[in-house]
């Protein structure tokens, strides 16, 4: 083994580019040919322009904007209303008085005595 570099054979190259050549060939350059082409190009992009379902109007484009924005406003406040729903409840579960207290010590849910005042 050397540490020579060596590079393939240039005659198999050159048979396979003989080869391909006529396929790689630009075609005649007529009128009639390009003329032929742009056709069959735009007939393609015409047959793919069919309306299809994800094509949508501009006017349909606003509604829908529109519904999207009252339903994201809608959330907001219902999450807004979950939210000091869930405040007060908490506020009360720690505030109130269980009825078991309540039952176990007598008098537990009267009003405390006003400072100064007899009972």
């Amino acid at each position: 083994m050397s540490n020579e570099l060596q590079f393939p054979d240039p005659d198999r190259d050159r048979v396979l580019a003989a080869a391909l050549e006529p396929l790689l060939t630009p075609p005649v350059d007529t009128p009639a040919y390009w003329a032929g082409l742009q056709g069959r190009i735009l007939g393609r992009v015409a047959q793919d322009m069919a309306p299809a379902w994800w094509n949508i109007s501009p006017t349909t484009a606003r509604a829908g904007m529109l519904a999207a924005g009252l339903a994201l406003l809608a959330l907001g406040a219902l999450a807004l209303q979950a939210r000091e729903i869930e405040e007060r409840m908490a506020f009360q579960s720690v505030t109130e008085i269980p009825l078991e207290v309540a039952r176990i010590i007598p008098g537990i849910d009267e009003p405390l005595p006003r400072p100064g005042s007899r009972r």
